[in-house]
């Protein structure tokens, strides 16, 4: 069915159709801009919307590639698309933008059919603006999924509940007093310091205990050495949660660890991988980020095969537990070391995963938010 848009209203020439919570005028006027849709049981669409991060200045905050590729990917399956923030949501409508050729131009949208949360940091995403539009579309039954970022101390309980999980997951506490830091550091004597609300290996440090002294690492840094009550007094002066992880031995890649990024996306009723990606280490590198001197190989470069049947359950596992622990989840990704013997450890869930520099893979995502998207509009 084709619908159309001018000057802030949106028409069809079949009556009394609705888009997203708004009744359409018809017909459609001459030089309207006209959209193909999917039409069902007298409503058009589906009308999705994308939250991002913004400012009263009307300055927006994102991935712009990756957002620019999902609103092709919904256009190309006949649905509509649209960025917004927390500013543009007004009382019976939102200012959404759509991109023309290099440009973002501002449409008149109605309340969508559901909408996808891009907010890209959790600063953001915890501002008065952002929670009042959750909270929105909330009491409006709007379906809004990947409501938030995960804490990774809330992953570590959601996924050690499943009794399952609990011999893929490393040794880890929250970090609460320099005696329990101390106490752990005693049962291992390397561990990993991760930020509890962190993301991309910030604040990340690897900490071997050598006795009376500590050795401290940081990404793209030099070790040097303090004592437990100096690293104590760093992480209170951080004011922020920390937790402290079990170091697992890693297997190698031509000499350098190595990890697996697993995204994945509830899609017909189940948690599936859309794309398995293998990130390296730097020589000498504590984490394998490419933005803090990882790199990328192909699956196939591995000189140990990917037990591809263990990660489905695996995934399928988290992905019953995160909904469990956290409620309205459709997609996260998983770092996932693996030990000399090939044994599976999970590192971290995320929520919001990053985009895969990996094509494929990519365009695997981008077809599956739709999907997933078309789904929880009752499109699907």
């Amino acid at each position: 069915m084709i619908i159309g848009y001018k000057k802030g209203v949106w028409y069809c020439d079949t009556p009394k159709q609705r888009l997203g919570h708004i009744l359409l005028d018809s017909p459609i006027p001459i030089q309207a801009q006209t959209f193909e849709v999917h039409a069902h049981t007298g409503r058009v669409g589906p009308l999705i919307g994308v939250l991002i991060g913004g400012t009263a200045e009307g300055k927006g905050y994102g991935d712009w590639k990756r957002l620019s590729a999902l609103l092709r990917t919904i256009r190309a399956n006949n649905g509509i698309g649209f960025l917004f923030t927390s500013y543009n949501v007004k009382s019976d409508y939102i200012v959404g933008y759509m991109q023309q050729k290099q440009s973002w131009i501002p449409y008149h949208m109605p309340y969508p059919d559901v909408v996808y949360n891009r907010i890209p940091n959790r600063t953001q995403e915890q501002t008065r603006e952002a929670q009042y539009t959750l909270n929105t579309l909330s009491c409006k039954n709007i379906p809004v999924f990947n409501s938030k970022f995960f804490s990774k101390w809330d992953v570590y309980k959601a996924l050690s509940a499943e009794e399952q999980l609990q011999r893929y997951l490393p040794d880890t506490v929250l970090i609460e007093t320099k005696k329990n830091l101390y106490q752990h550091l005693t049962i291992h004597s390397v561990l990993y310091i991760k930020q509890a609300h962190g993301a991309k290996g910030k604040k990340l440090l690897r900490i071997t205990n050598q006795g009376d002294i500590l050795r401290i690492e940081r990404p793209m840094n030099s070790p040097y050495t303090c004592s437990l009550e100096a690293l104590w007094e760093m992480l209170c002066h951080e004011q922020s949660s920390f937790i402290a992880q079990q170091a697992i031995e890693h297997d190698e890649h031509d000499g350098k660890k190595y990890d697996l990024r697993i995204v994945s996306h509830y899609v017909h009723g189940s948690f599936r991988i859309s794309g398995v990606g293998v990130r390296v280490a730097g020589s000498g590198n504590i984490v394998t980020h490419v933005p803090n001197g990882g790199h990328i190989i192909a699956l196939e470069a591995l000189e140990r095969p990917v037990r591809f049947k263990e990660l489905e359950h695996l995934v399928a596992l988290c992905g019953q537990s995160l909904i469990a622990s956290f409620g309205y989840v459709r997609e996260f990704s998983l770092d996932i070391g693996v030990d000399p013997n090939g044994r599976y450890y999970i590192f971290e869930a995320n929520a919001k995963p990053m985009r895969f520099d990996e094509p494929v893979i990519e365009a695997q995502v981008m077809q599956n938010l739709v999907t997933i998207c078309f789904q929880e509009a009752g499109f699907l």
